[in-house]
C-alpha cells in the first residue's frame, strides 16, 4: 500500500496553505492489476486530529486519500482533481468517525466521496458533507459495497452533483451492516445518470 503520506496512530495533523500536491499520476500507467503498484497520494491508519484545508490534491497514482479507522477528521475547501488513471478516488473514509467535509470540489475518475466499513468493530457514524462540488466519471458520493459495520448518522446537504456517468448517490448495503440515521437535504443534480443508485443485499 505505498502512498506519498502516510501516518500511523499519530495525534493532530495539519495539512494546509494554498498549495498544490501532484501526485504524478500519468508516470504509473494501469498494467495487469489496475492498483497494483500504483501509490496512493494520503492514507491515515488509526489516527485522530487530521485537518486537511485551502489544499489542491490532484493526479494521483490510485486514490486521492484513504482514511481508516481515524477520528475527527475536518476537510474544508479543499480541491480534487483525479483523472490521471482509473480508480481515483477522492476521499476514502473506513470505519471513521467525526468526519466533516465543506466546501471542497471533486473532479474525480471514480468516487468522489467513499463512506465504507471493512470491520465489524469499526462503525461509520457522525459524517456530515455539505457544501461540496461533484464530477465524476463514476459516483458522487458512495456509501458501502465494504459494509461490514454500521453506518449511523449522516447528513449530506447543499451540494451539486454534475456530469456523472454512473450515479449522484450511491448506498449498496451487501455485507451485513446496519445503516440509519442517514438524511440527504437540498443537492441538485444535472447531468447525472443515476441519480439515486441503491443496493440491498
Amino acid at each position: 500500500d505505498r502512498c506519498l503520506i502516510f501516518a500511523r496512530d499519530a495525534r493532530n495533523i495539519s495539512l494546509e496553505g494554498h498549495g498544490r500536491i501532484d501526485g504524478q499520476g500519468k508516470s504509473f500507467p494501469n498494467k495487469g492489476d489496475p492498483q497494483k503498484n500504483r501509490p496512493m497520494l494520503i492514507r491515515f491508519l488509526n489516527c485522530t486530529g487530521l485537518r486537511l484545508r485551502d489544499l489542491t490534491l490532484e493526479a494521483p497514482a490510485s486514490w486521492t486519500s484513504a482514511w481508516l479507522y481515524c477520528t475527527d477528521i475536518a476537510i474544508d475547501a479543499v480541491k480534487i482533481h483525479s483523472r490521471a488513471n482509473i480508480n481515483g478516488d477522492g476521499l476514502d473514509f473506513d470505519g471513521c468517525t467525526g468526519v466533516r467535509v465543506s466546501n471542497s470540489r471533486f473532479d474525480n475518475s471514480d468516487d468522489c466521496i467513499c463512506l465504507q466499513t471493512s470491520l465489524p468493530e469499526h462503525p461509520c457514524r457522525d459524517v456530515v458533507v455539505t457544501n461540496c462540488n461533484f464530477t465524476s466519471r463514476w459516483a458522487g458520493m458512495r456509501i458501502g459495497l465494504l459494509s461490514r459495520g454500521d453506518f449511523e448518522n449522516v447528513a449530506v446537504s447543499n451540494c451539486s452533483f454534475r456530469d456523472i456517468i454512473d450515479s449522484g448517490i450511491k448506498i449498496q448495503m451487501g455485507e451485513g451492516a446496519v445503516m440509519k440515521n442517514m438524511t440527504f437535504t437540498i443537492l441538485v443534480m444535472k447531468n447525472v445518470l443515476k441519480p439515486v443508485f441503491m443496493t440491498l443485499s
